[in-house]
């Protein structure tokens, strides 16, 4: 599957995020939070679920999510409230706030 939104691509089978065509590095598990952010783009992903979901069967703090969140926002250019890509729902998660185009590679 490809995920588009705004200027990026999301290859899930390639793993792989491009900008503009240029691929964008990503450590895994960075790669694995997007992409779970893209695929459930349609609702609020609780912290847990984050936190279950990308660090399965390993000890993680809602930290490790925090700063994996950061790390997304400044890889995606966002600035501090600008809300493009990844918004914060204060008490709840996250939701990612840009239109999702998928398609099928």
């Amino acid at each position: 599957m490809i995920y588009s939104f705004d200027k990026y691509e999301i290859d899930a089978a390639r793993r792989v995020l491009l900008h503009r065509g240029d691929s964008v590095p990503l450590t895994p598990r960075l790669f694995d939070t997007l992409l779970y952010l893209v695929q459930h783009h349609n609702r609020v992903v609780t912290k847990e679920e984050l936190l279950r979901s990308i660090w399965p069967n390993v000890f993680a703090e809602e930290n490790n999510l925090t700063q994996s969140i950061s790390a997304l926002r400044r890889i995606l250019n966002e600035r501090k409230g600008d809300n493009r890509f990844i918004v914060t729902v204060a008490g709840h998660g996250y939701r990612f706030a840009a239109p999702v185009t998928i398609s099928n590679a």
